[in-house]
Formats: structure tokens, sequence, C-alpha cells
């Protein structure tokens, strides 16, 4: 004996849905040569699939799934009915099932659930910027929403700035990232406006953005206020080896902290030995950028810091 059936019975008005039309043998001994062929009522539109279903052979408890795609035209109870249903039983017997009724109801359609969207905050810290010269922008971003923020890229703009763009990563709902933004700013004045705009996409891959209006004062850098170089660079290599003691080797950036220490001494050694270009300035702040974030993620505080420098006493030296 064949059986008929159909997975699922409802069909959402107006989208096309995928409907398995399953034939089954519930009876002893194997059925050959089973043939079903169909109609569907004019509410139902077959976008997909064939009206015939052959099956050479179906064993004992075996069955057979035809693949449709149905469109319901209106709400409603329909019927899908068999023109010709017949088969070959285990004794080799023709059987001719008579019209097999099939009910597909259309129901109204359930509307998608929304995809939350990322919340971000963004914090700027840096208040104030040397003019002419390439310096740290520093902050965090926060993901204070529900859902996560993917692939992050932090950027700014105003009048007269060059910036270095930056790629935070993921965001977790609940977490925040430090950022450290490469600026250069040619215009003086005590309320320069830029933007910080952030780039990501949400759970559904849609690209999001979030800015954040802000001045800053630009200012001339004061000599008076600064210490030589070679001083700073002095505070460089006994930050770099503090960074890596404390990290340890099992830690799982301490690579990241070899290759940017690598990168920052080849920097000091070029300025050193053939002159502090603004090529090597420009080259240095990236890296203690990048040292800056390490050292804040890892340790919860910043290069800087961890050389016993200010932000305002470095400034002129690495722009």
């Amino acid at each position: 004996m064949i059986a008929v059936s159909m997975h699922p019975n409802e069909i959402p008005l107006g989208q096309p849905t995928d409907v398995v039309l399953r034939l089954t043998n519930t009876g002893p001994g194997v059925c050959t040569n089973v043939r079903f062929t169909f109609r569907v009522t004019r509410e139902i539109l077959l976008i997909r699939g064939r009206r015939q279903v052959q099956i050479d052979q179906l064993r004992e408890g075996q069955q057979h799934d035809h693949l449709l795609q149905l469109q319901a035209r209106q709400l409603g109870v329909f019927e899908l009915v068999s023109t010709n249903f017949s088969y070959r039983d285990s004794t080799g017997r023709g059987q001719r099932v008579p019209e097999t009724v099939l009910c597909l109801q259309g129901v109204a359609p359930v509307a998608p659930c929304p995809v939350p969207a990322p919340v971000l905050d963004l914090t700027l810290e840096t208040t104030s910027l040397p003019v002419g010269a390439w310096s740290p922008l520093l902050g965090h971003i926060a993901n204070v929403g529900k859902a996560p923020a993917w692939r992050i890229t932090l950027s700014a703009s105003g009048p007269a700035l060059q910036v270095h763009k930056e790629t935070l990563g993921d965001l977790p709902p609940g977490e925040a990232l430090h950022f450290t933004l490469s600026v250069h700013a040619t215009q003086i004045g005590t309320h320069v406006p830029i933007r910080l705009e952030a780039t990501f996409r949400d759970d559904s891959g849609q690209l999001c953005r979030h800015s954040l209006p802000v001045h800053l004062a630009v200012e001339e850098a004061r000599p008076s206020t600064e210490i030589a170089a070679d001083d700073i660079f002095r505070s460089y290599r006994e930050g770099l080896k503090q960074l890596l003691a404390r990290l340890e080797q099992e830690h799982p950036r301490y690579p990241e902290g070899l290759v940017l220490q690598s990168r920052l001494l080849e920097n000091i050694f070029q300025a050193q030995q053939y002159g502090d270009t603004e090529t090597h300035r420009a080259a240095r702040a990236q890296v203690l950028d990048a040292l800056n974030r390490l050292t804040m993620e890892a340790l919860g505080y910043s290069f800087n810091q961890l050389c016993g420098l200010s932000d305002s006493t470095v400034q002129g030296q690495t722009g």
C-alpha cells in the first residue's frame, strides 16, 4: 500500500513555499512502477516542480520525497487531487488507487522578526592636538545595544585633518574597545570641529554607521614643555622591555608585542642615524598607536603611561 502526504500543509499567502509531496510504502513487500499525477485548484500556484511522480521501485517502509514550490493566491483551504495513482504490489498485480485528495491551507504570512541593531557609543578622550604634527587621538567605543557589531572601522574627518583609518574588529553587546587614531592637524583654533565615524555590519550583514561630532583645541607645540628626543627614545626602549616582561611569553598577544618592538626600535635607529624626518615621525606614530592599543587592551593602560610619558609630552616627537 502506498500512502501520500504533504509537508507542510500550510502555505503563507503570496510567499513561494517549498513543499514536499511524500509517497511511503506502508505495506509488505516491494512496490514497483509507482505513478502519481495530480492537479491543484486555481487558488494554488505551482511555481516549481512536476505534476507527475514516477518511481521504479519503493521498498517496504521506504519513502520518496517529491519537491514542489507552491504559492497560495488567497486565504482558505484548497485541494491537491490525484488524477492518476497506480502501482504494482509485491505480487506484481497492478493497483489503481481512487482519487486521492490532499488539503492545503493558505494562511496569513507571519511578519519576520526584526534583526536587532547594534547600538554604539563613541567617547573621545583627547581634548587637544598640536598643529603640524602626527599625534594620537585616543578614546573608546562601546556596544550598548543587544546585538553584536561586526567588522568595525573607525575614521575621523575635519578641516585640514589627515587621518590613518583604524580597523577595530568585532564588538559583542556590553563590551568596549579602546582606539587610537593617528591624526595630523594643520589648522590652529580653540574650537576646531572634527567628526568621528564608525562603520560596521549587523547580524543581517547590513552596513551601519555611527558618528560623533566633537570639537578640539589645535595649538602650537610648546618647546619648553617638550623633552629631548633621545630621552623619549630611551623611555620607549624601557617601555618595550616592561611591556614584554608584563605580557610574558605565554600571553596570546606576546608575538604581536615582539613585532611592534622590532618596528619601533628600527624606526628609532633610523631617526637617530639619518635624522628624524616627517616620514619617520608618521611611521612611528602608527607603531605607537598600535602599542597604545595593545597595552591598553592587555594591561589596562596606555604604552605612553608604561613609558612614564604623558601624551602632551610626546605629541611633538611622534608627529
